[in-house]
């Protein structure tokens, strides 16, 4: 099976993640448990979002972005698949912090940090369904 996009994981295996169109039903199931998404068929295209984490989000080295920040994230279920892609401004600052996704739930998208940030932390969130 050919897959259009992939990514390399931490232990250098390469990851689909972003199927063709023209896919069987089979396929898809196969190519949905390769990424680590729920069984269920896509809804469509994925959602994509700016967001930034701004300073005073971040309490013990955890920050949360709900429907109230960002009505999108009204997208976002226990069993999306949810991808943060820093800003070209903001990559330093989520390198040198180790800030990335732990947690997400119906409407909502947790982060966590190694280090607090003392600047707010942008980029893209692509919820896929």
């Amino acid at each position: 099976m050919a897959y259009i996009s992939k990514i390399v994981s931490n232990d250098g295996e390469a990851l689909d993640i972003a199927p063709p169109p023209d896919l069987t039903e089979a396929e898809k199931t196969e190519y949905r448990s390769r990424i680590g998404a729920s069984s269920a068929e896509s809804t469509g295209a994925p959602v994509r979002l700016e967001v930034t984490v701004a300073t005073s989000k971040w309490v013990s080295g955890s920050a949360s972005l709900t429907t109230s920040d960002y009505p999108l994230l009204s997208n976002v279920a226990p069993g999306s698949l949810v991808q943060f892609f820093a800003a070209d401004d903001s990559s330093e600052t989520v390198v040198a912090n180790n800030i990335r996704i732990n947690a997400q739930g119906t409407g909502s998208v947790g982060f966590i940090c190694d280090t607090t940030p003392s600047v707010p932390v942008s980029g893209e969130l692509v919820i896929f369904n």
